[in-house]
């Protein structure tokens, strides 16, 4: 497995909107509740609209091509 390298998430804790930064070309993006619950799976964006998430903290796998990385936000 190789990582993707430089990706950010801000603002953490967000709100409402969620940035995505270092991810080139097409991606996916999966946000997982703490107990690995599958919540949001979205495809190559940058900007993510989070708002209908519940108060809690949340891991997010970023897959592009045959890189990976998996990073962590504070829903407030």
């Amino acid at each position: 497995m190789i990582f993707i390298d430089l990706v950010k998430v801000y603002p953490n804790p967000a709100q409402n909107i969620l940035y995505i930064t270092g991810v080139k070309g097409s991606s996916n993006i999966q946000f997982y509740a703490i107990l690995a619950q599958l919540v949001i799976n979205k495809s190559s964006t940058n900007i993510l609209d989070q708002c209908q998430l519940k108060q809690s903290v949340y891991y997010i796998k970023i897959s592009e091509r045959k890189k990976r990385t998996q990073l962590n936000f504070i829903k407030h």
